[in-house]
C-alpha cells in the first residue's frame, strides 16, 4: 500500500514485522521483541499484525506517521489474521470457543463483533464498508459478506464445495 510492503521475517527464534519502502528502497524493522509477530497488513500509514506477547495472540497496530505502536485487543482470547482498510481493522477471534469475526473502528475506538454463529468464521478481508470471510456454519465452507452501511449479512456462495480465502476489491469478491 502506498509503495510500502510489509512482511514477517523468521529470525530463527521468532518472527518480526518489517516494512520495505519502494520509494526510498529501504527496509525498516517494525517490531523488536522475543515473541512471534505475524501476519502483517498495511493500509496508508497503519500496519497491523498479530503478536503473542501476552500468552495469547493480540492485534497490534503501528502508525508510521507518529511512530507509535498500539495494542488493539486486550481480552483473554486469541486474535488472528488482521486486515485493515481505511479506518477499520478486522480479524478472526477465538474468545468463546468458536472463531468469530470482529472489527475495530479507529475513528470511534470501538470494537464490534460481526458474527455470532455456530461453526467457524475465518480469514476475513475488508474493502470500504464490506467485510467478507469464510464460514462453516452450515457444515461446509462458504463465503459470507457483511455490509457495515446496512448492517446486513449475506451468503455469497451456495454450493457443495468448500469455498475459502476470499478477496474483495470495489464491488468484486473472488
Amino acid at each position: 500500500n502506498n509503495n510500502k510492503i510489509v512482511y514477517q521475517r523468521d529470525l530463527g527464534f521468532n518472527n518480526e514485522i518489517y516494512m520495505f519502502d519502494l520509494y526510498t528502497n529501504k527496509e525498516r524493522r517494525i517490531t523488536t521483541n522475543s515473541v512471534h509477530d505475524e501476519y502483517p497488513a498495511i493500509y496508508g500509514s497503519k500496519i497491523v499484525w498479530q503478536s503473542y506477547r501476552n500468552s495469547n495472540n493480540d492485534i497490534y497496530m503501528f502508525d508510521l506517521d507518529t511512530n507509535t505502536e498500539r495494542r488493539i485487543t486486550t481480552d483473554t482470547g486469541s486474535q488472528y489474521n488482521p486486515v485493515i482498510n481505511e479506518n477499520k481493522i478486522v480479524w478472526m477471534d477465538i474468545r468463546d470457543g468458536n472463531y468469530e469475526i470482529y472489527m475495530y473502528d479507529l475513528d470511534t475506538n470501538t470494537e464490534r463483533r460481526i458474527t455470532n454463529d455456530p461453526g467457524y468464521q475465518k480469514y476475513p478481508v475488508i474493502y470500504s464498508n464490506k467485510i467478507v470471510w469464510t464460514d462453516s456454519r452450515d457444515g461446509n465452507y462458504e463465503i459470507y459478506m457483511y455490509d457495515l452501511d446496512t448492517n446486513t449479512e449475506r451468503q455469497i456462495t451456495t454450493n457443495s464445495a468448500s469455498d475459502q480465502y476470499p478477496a474483495i476489491y470495489g464491488s468484486k469478491i473472488v
